[in-house]
């Protein structure tokens, strides 16, 4: 089994990005209206951007965008997975 040095070297760069993609979940989670705020600046940043193609951003800007979308759909799918649990849970 050969394993090149790139493939180890993305395994770990996508353990630490989904370390670090739940650390900041927990803490947005743990501050009060911190998630509304969020939200709403994902929602404003979304309609900025939404005619904009790829390849107008440079690729920094469209790896951050990328993770703040990622971010925001983990966060709300999160919310929305709690909510149903919990409405299910009560019945």
């Amino acid at each position: 089994m050969n394993i090149s040095l790139k493939e180890l070297v993305e395994e770990k760069y996508s353990k630490i990005r989904k370390e670090l993609l739940f650390e900041i979940k927990e803490k947005i989670l743990n501050k009060i209206g911190a998630k509304s705020r969020f939200n709403h600046y994902c929602r404003d940043l979304f309609n900025e951007i939404r005619y904009i193609i790829r390849g107008e951003f440079s690729p920094l800007i469209y790896e951050k965008i990328t993770n703040i979308k990622e971010i925001h759909h983990i966060l709300n799918s999160y919310h929305d997975f709690y909510k149903n649990s919990e409405s299910k849970n009560i019945r």
